[in-house]
């Protein structure tokens, strides 16, 4: 029975939100994904807010919502939901958050999932319905079982080489009866939040270690040794942190573009920064003084028109002028810079008094 797309008016299949996710956001773990996953109800709040669609889906086809049920973070799940989330989105393979929240025996979240509507009847690839994933993970539970990996074939790429100040997350899901224990040890010692600067996280029912901002100091083996009273395995994971070398801040290329516009009109200008620490980036329009356009020191004459941090939501990046005047017609320069150096982009805005007729010629 195909039971895909149908069910779920919302988004059963990847959304196309009206606001995108920068390239690093679209990346998991800086996107909205992880941030339901490890129940950070600000963070997915944020992302929200900026206009991030709660039904986009990682390169998984997964939405939000599957994880923050699969991780049982019933505040996320709830803030999703209240926010549009679709509740019977379905994966590639067919599944609902309601599976994911029955197999992990969350079920809290699988009684907030039906409260809000969740279909289960609905079936997956497997033809399995949610009331079949409990009773799989009930069965496992009534038999004694020594520790065992769910996902290994998310564990083999055991070296991870990334720059310095990304965060890293290290998994080892396993399953057992009783539940195991998971400790972490590095270069073969156990490893205390004390030893490192800014510590880390444990989230124990994800089986994840969590490092932000690495430096080299966090280069060595990761090895998580999972174990109850059946028996015990371990994995570990090579991290190598890269210094990257500082460098002004970049700015795309054919941004700011030239624009025409007509008096009364709105108009934009757009500037995409790219560095590594955040930039400090200003708007500016050139001016004359005394009928010059250039001072004694030979740089031109600017009006500061906006000026800021480069934020996330990339306000500073946009320059908006509403109801456009003759006086505003010039040049205009985004110019970002750091504690490297400065980069800037110019571009020419031309204001006519008349409009544009549909064969392009101008009416005054």
């Amino acid at each position: 029975m195909d039971s895909h797309g149908s069910q779920c008016t919302c988004s059963a299949h990847r959304s196309t939100p009206s606001v995108h996710q920068t390239l690093e956001e679209m990346d998991f773990e800086r996107g909205i994904w992880s941030a339901a996953m490890d129940g950070d109800v600000e963070r997915v709040r944020a992302f929200i807010k900026k206009g991030i669609d709660p039904n986009m889906r990682d390169q998984a086809n997964y939405s939000a919502l599957h994880y923050a049920s699969r991780a049982g973070e019933q505040s996320v799940c709830e803030l999703l939901l209240d926010c549009g989330a679709c509740v019977n989105a379905q994966t590639r393979g067919g599944a609902t958050p309601l599976h994911r929240a029955a197999y992990c025996g969350h079920y809290s979240v699988l009684q907030l999932l039906l409260d809000r509507g969740a279909d289960p009847c609905l079936t997956d690839d497997d033809g399995s319905t949610p009331l079949h994933k409990s009773q799989v993970i009930s069965a496992t539970q009534d038999e004694a079982m020594a520790p065992v990996w769910t996902q290994p074939d998310k564990m083999e790429n055991k070296l991870q080489a990334v720059p310095a100040s990304k965060t890293v997350k290290f998994r080892c899901q396993a399953n057992g009866n009783p539940t195991p224990t998971i400790k972490w040890l590095k270069n073969g010692k156990e490893f205390k939040r004390d030893q490192r600067i800014g510590g880390f996280k444990i989230r124990e029912h994800m089986w994840t270690i969590i490092m932000e901002l690495v430096g080299s100091s966090d280069k060595g083996n990761y090895t998580c040794l999972v174990e109850n009273k059946y028996g015990s395995i371990n994995h570990t994971f090579q991290l190598d942190v890269v210094e990257r070398s500082p460098y002004r801040p970049i700015l795309q290329a054919g941004l700011p573009a030239n624009r025409t516009v007509v008096v009364g009109s709105d108009v934009e200008f757009e500037c995409k920064v790219f560095g590594d620490s955040q930039p400090h980036i200003q708007w500016l329009k050139h001016i004359e003084v005394n009928g010059s356009r250039v001072g004694p020191d030979g740089l031109p004459y600017v009006r500061v028109l906006k000026t800021g941090i480069n934020t996330t939501d990339k306000e500073m990046e946009v320059l908006q002028i509403t109801n456009v005047a003759l006086e505003d017609a010039g040049e205009y320069t985004c110019l970002a810079g750091n504690s490297i150096g400065i980069s800037y982009h110019s571009a020419w805005l031309t204001v006519y008094k008349g409009i544009f007729g549909s064969c392009g010629a101008l009416f005054g």
